[in-house]
């Protein structure tokens, strides 16, 4: 019991020589305290005990104490900075959280709470199935649909590639989801997208499920009223099932404005006139995207003739995959004929895998508008890279060739090492399209210089470019060359 009593005589003591020394207890600081230390010390660097009635341990202890306040009270200013940022900016940030953030931050405070609550926040939500935890994320989206799906105007459901003790699961939470949306009162959806829907459709094991899904969709979309934008992708459906789902969409012939197939149907499947009979009839699209497959010149003719009493099309979106050829060519004539007729149409390209070059080159004609290209050059399976790289240096040039005059906005992404031509396409399909607005390049092993020379062109361009590269080798690849070598 004597060492308490000691203890707190102890710090009476020194309580009573600190307020003595002009140092308050409550009021104490870092700079304060080490003043005080050094003053007291240069007076009397042998005994700093009896002058100041304190060691040195315990200034330590006092300075390691003023310290701490220091750490809380900046702590303290950064919580008012918090509380005081404008509701623009908290938006900005609450956009970046997933659902369960988002609403654990909803009931953090009043302000944070208002800014949850603006109908900007919640306008495009995207679910991400991809076969973990799908119980916990439908609870959360069920859960989220019922107390902001009136503010819902932008749905996007990926589904990613789950094993088979997953996919079931998946496929029934996907199915209770739509079904929810139905019943709810979220009746305002103007876009709808939907990814990877080939995993239920492949499969045989998913047989009951894959048609309980379809009915589910196509109950989803007969529920909306106000469908502005529709975007299949890679779903390869039969032609009984795509062809009902497109049905279902001519419900919407005076509100859909533009609808995406992109691997809409299975591989040569059905016919593309039985498709764009029921497409024609939507009388207010102006935004077409499908695969090259479906592109000839019966199609573009067909259109021609049908589309005279309606809105004009503006965009058409093509499609090429490798494995995927075209059937056949389209025309100068035909192109020219389309052009007459949809005077500001515009043309863009998007290029997956490797391809043919003698595929691709009955496209890339002067009277198409072209005025996007991205090309995704990545190489699936080995085979002979000098031709695959002589393919892809020939399209660049074609295109710098024939399409300079329409090109807005290129995109190059191949795993391919680069090499004096393609660097040398490049830089001619730069200084060639005097309409470019943004460049992307990622290719491996690029030259600086040939990086400098394009910047250069493009900063003295009279309109703003926005230009991105990127020329580092895969890490993958550098890993399994250096596997090998040990």
């Amino acid at each position: 019991m004597s060492h308490p009593s000691i203890t707190n005589d102890h710090c009476q003591k020194t309580t009573k020589t600190n307020s003595s020394a002009g140092i308050s207890n409550h009021m104490v600081t870092r700079s304060s305290i080490r003043s005080f230390y050094k003053t007291d010390n240069h007076s009397n660097n042998m005994d700093t005990s009896s002058s100041c009635g304190c060691s040195k341990l315990e200034v330590d202890t006092q300075i390691q104490n003023a310290e701490n306040l220091d750490i809380i009270s900046e702590d303290h200013s950064c919580y008012a900075e918090w509380a005081n940022l404008p509701r623009e900016i908290l938006m900005k940030i609450f956009s970046y959280l997933t659902i369960c953030e988002a609403e654990m931050v909803e009931r953090t405070c009043v302000a944070w709470n208002e800014a949850c609550n603006i109908p900007s926040l919640w306008k495009r939500v995207v679910f991400n199935f991809d076969g973990t935890d799908s119980l916990r994320l439908m609870a959360d989206a069920l859960r989220l649909i019922s107390s902001k799906g009136h503010f819902m105007r932008d749905l996007v459901l990926t589904i990613g590639s789950p094993g088979l003790n997953q996919a079931w699961m998946m496929a029934g939470c996907i199915q209770q989801l739509l079904d929810f949306i139905c019943q709810s009162p979220c009746h305002s959806i103007e876009t709808f997208r939907i990814t990877n829907l080939v995993i239920f459709t492949q499969n045989r094991f998913f047989r009951l499920s894959k048609e309980s899904i379809l009915n589910s969709l196509n109950n989803f979309l007969r529920s909306q009223k106000n469908l502005k934008s529709v975007s299949f992708s890679c779903c390869k459906f039969n032609p009984g099932e795509g062809l009902k789902i497109l049905r279902t969409l001519k419900s919407f012939r005076s509100t859909i404005k533009r609808l995406e197939l992109h691997d809409f149907f299975k591989r040569r499947y059905v016919s593309a006139s039985k498709a764009f009979k029921i497409i024609s009839t939507l009388t207010s699209l102006e935004d077409i995207s499908v695969d090259s497959e479906y592109i000839n010149e019966k199609i573009l003719m067909w259109l021609i003739e049908k589309w005279p009493n309606r809105k004009p099309l503006r965009h058409l979106k093509i499609y090429f995959e490798a494995l995927r050829p075209p059937p056949t060519s389209v025309g100068k004539e035909c192109w020219l004929a389309a052009r007459q007729c949809f005077q500001e149409m515009k043309v863009s390209y998007h290029i997956g895998g490797i391809i043919h070059y003698q595929w691709i080159s009955p496209f890339l004609i002067q009277a198409v508008p072209l005025v996007e290209c991205v090309i995704h050059w990545n190489q699936y399976r080995r085979g002979p890279v000098r031709l695959y790289a002589e393919n892809l240096t020939s399209i660049i040039t074609s295109v710098a060739t024939s399409q300079s005059a329409y090109l807005e906005r290129f995109t190059l992404s191949s795993d391919l090492r680069s090499s004096p031509e393609l660097e040398d396409a490049l830089v001619s399909l730069v200084s060639a399209s005097a309409r470019l607005t943004e460049v992307n390049i990622e290719v491996n092993l690029l030259s600086r210089h040939v990086t400098d020379s394009i910047s250069a062109m493009l900063s003295f361009r009279t309109r703003p470019v926005t230009f991105k590269f990127q020329t580092a080798v895969q890490a993958g690849r550098i890993r399994g060359v250096r596997n090998r070598g040990r």
